[in-house]
């Protein structure tokens, strides 16, 4: 017989097979030969499997976070370009491209929202000058 190995605090599937432990704490539950669901994707409720969309937040917030990343070498140019004159840090281009990283940040910051939107907020370019 499979066992499941679950979570004791969010439920989690954590994995399944054919062994008799995995985790200290772990609740364990006997589960059919066929059992397929994907580890960390789904929660036992107390009596049946459900879907669980917390990795969906997980994976949302790492996108944004590579996206934050990505946008650290222009806010240097930003600097470089503000202070040789080229522009100036009021540019609507240049708010407009802070404001891109502020909205990132705070998809970091927040906890998961009731719905996960399907993508990050649109990049606004680059500003003139970077």
């Amino acid at each position: 017989m499979r066992k499941a190995f679950i979570d004791p605090n969010s439920r989690i599937l954590k994995t399944h097979g054919f062994v008799s432990a995995n985790d200290p704490g772990d609740i364990v539950i006997d589960v059919p030969e066929d059992f397929a669901l994907e580890p960390g994707k789904w929660r036992h409720d107390g009596t049946d499997w459900v879907e669980d969309n917390g990795w969906l937040w997980a994976e949302y917030q790492s996108r944004a976070l590579t996206a934050l990343a990505k946008t650290s070498v222009t806010m240097e140019r930003i600097a470089e370009a503000v202070a040789t004159g080229t522009t100036v840090i009021n540019a609507p281009d240049v708010v407009a491209f802070t404001d891109y990283r502020k909205a990132l940040r705070a998809i970091l910051s927040q906890p998961r929202p009731d719905v996960i939107p399907d993508s990050l907020p649109a990049h606004p370019g680059f500003p003139a000058g970077t």
